[in-house]
């Protein structure tokens, strides 16, 4: 079942060649037993694309800027692997 909806909004920078550091915050309404209905996270992460492939990969982490139930945020590290489609 779903128990929750979000949506983000972020900007990335290409610092050099091929690598990029990124910014997003993310709005989350909850459905389940949380304590609180609705959620802001922030999140700030690093990505490169490797050379002569359609491939990249990241790192991003991401901080709860509000609480999900009393005394409790989320957080997390992500490794992420991309393919690119053009």
């Amino acid at each position: 079942s779903i128990d929750t909806l979000g949506a983000s909004a972020g900007a990335g920078v290409t610092v050099i060649e091929g690598v990029a550091v990124l910014a997003q915050l993310r709005g989350d309404l909850r459905f389940g037993s949380m304590a609180e209905r609705a959620g802001l996270t922030a999140a700030a992460g690093i990505e490169a694309s490797l050379p002569r492939s359609p491939f990249s990969a990241g790192v991003r982490f991401e901080q709860g800027l509000t609480t999900l139930i009393a005394g409790a945020r989320d957080r997390a590290v992500l490794l992420e692997l991309g393919v690119d489609w053009r």
